[in-house]
């Protein structure tokens, strides 16, 4: 299956602004983790209650990977009530091929815009900003947070905390 790549995005958002490309994308996304991807820059991760608080940098320029795969948080079917399965079956609103991702690994649901994740008991657990998300427990997600299901991590944005992102990552690569 093929995704759209950060490049792809940063030419739209390149083009656009901020309220046009909020209304061009619609819905949050998950960036794909690569070595290229400076997860030490977050800021104001999202907390899992019960679990050891993660570091945050100060704020600054955070470079995505051109490269990286974007995945829209958005149902395949029309019919879903707002919920967005991922897992590696096919199935599934995102798939993601992934020995470690368990068929129906997670739920993303959105409201008032807040959008959150729900770990389906799956095998091999989910991660948020690399703490342990409970099973059946659901967890806000704001810019930035690191959302990891089995081996696979994610980086989860707004419509417009991405926009931001983009326009970061194309300002530093002109300087």
């Amino acid at each position: 299956m093929f995704e759209p790549t950060v490049k792809e995005y940063v030419d739209a958002a390149r083009k656009m602004d901020r309220e046009a490309f909020y209304q061009h994308i619609g819905v949050p996304v998950l960036v794909a983790v690569t070595p290229e991807t400076d997860l030490s820059l977050q800021s104001n991760p999202t907390k899992v209650v019960s679990i050891e608080e993660t570091a945050a940098s100060p704020s600054g320029k955070r470079n995505l990977d051109p490269e990286a795969a974007v995945f829209e948080i958005r149902p395949a079917q029309a019919d879903s009530q707002g919920r967005v399965r991922l897992g590696r079956s096919e199935d599934n609103d995102l798939v993601i091929q992934d020995e470690t991702v368990s068929s129906c690994h997670a739920v993303f649901t959105s409201s008032d815009d807040q959008t959150a994740v729900e770990d389906q008991r799956s095998t091999n657990g989910s991660l948020i900003n690399y703490s342990q998300l409970p099973p059946g427990t659901s967890v806000g997600l704001k810019d930035y947070d690191v959302v990891s299901f089995g081996d696979v991590s994610l980086v989860f944005f707004t419509p417009g905390g991405f926009y931001e992102a983009l326009h970061a990552s194309f300002d530093a690569a002109a300087e």
